[in-house]
């Protein structure tokens, strides 16, 4: 299992950052939901308990620890928070979300699950001064859906 250190990550973002700018974090969320399909399809080959194969890839890691975790593969939805991220250890309080790439993860694990694409988003955040890292699905939306909702 791969462990996420401390600087990796972050050094990879920090550097992009410096390159290419705000695109960095989107870039890093599309490859994390990239790898995390990759890594569901292999996970949930060998684990009958798919919400407890997710907890124990987060944890042992390296990415944080989860603390809480609600699915409904019903309706395809999911909260997750998670403490102690690679991101707000590095960065400890930077006033805004840091964990696109842990997001991104997260949506490529449940994309697999759920059996269609879905995306999280973190809506609370460590480094914001958070008491937890926590995501939630967003369902990918159409360009005629997103039309009508203006």
């Amino acid at each position: 299992m791969l462990h996420f250190e401390d600087f990796f990550l972050t050094d990879v973002q920090n550097e992009m950052e410096k390159i290419i700018g705000p695109i960095t974090r989107t870039i890093m969320m599309n490859a994390a939901i990239a790898s995390g399909k990759k890594l569901g399809k292999r996970l949930f080959r060998r684990c009958a308990d798919k919400k407890e194969a997710i907890i124990k890839c987060i944890n042992n890691s390296g990415i944080g620890k989860v603390v809480n975790i609600e699915v409904s593969e019903k309706n395809k939805e999911a909260i997750v928070e998670i403490k102690d991220t690679v991101f707000k250890r590095v960065y400890k309080k930077r006033g805004c979300c840091t964990c696109s790439y842990v997001a991104g993860i997260l949506s490529g694990l449940f994309s697999v699950m759920f059996g269609t694409d879905v995306n999280f988003e973190e809506v609370l955040c460590e480094s914001k001064g958070d008491e937890v890292c926590k995501f939630v699905t967003v369902h990918k939306i159409g360009f005629e859906e997103w039309i009508r909702r203006f």
